[in-house]
């Protein structure tokens, strides 16, 4: 994902969750700046050229996490904390 994916995940996030919807500034808040979260653990998917997917998953190194409130149970674990395709 690129920060010009943004606009196209987001469109595609909100015909798929229409009670749930994100605007940009609190998808960068939550999804894109979540230190827990790094970058090449978010993932779009592409079909003739428009997003149709999006994935932001991590998988923990070790026990505290960048905010530090992993727990010993979190240790090399992944997440999938937001998932849809169309």
């Amino acid at each position: 994902m690129t920060s010009d994916d943004t606009a196209g995940v987001i469109e595609v996030w909100n015909q798929h969750f229409p009670y749930a919807p994100v605007t940009i500034d609190r998808f960068r808040k939550v999804i894109l700046e979540d230190s827990n979260f790094p970058p090449d653990g978010h993932l779009v998917a592409v079909r003739k050229g428009r997003i149709v997917g999006f994935v932001s998953a991590i998988c923990r190194d070790g026990v505290p996490g960048a905010d530090g409130k992993g727990r010993q149970d979190h240790a090399d674990r992944g997440y999938i904390r937001d998932i849809f395709a169309d």
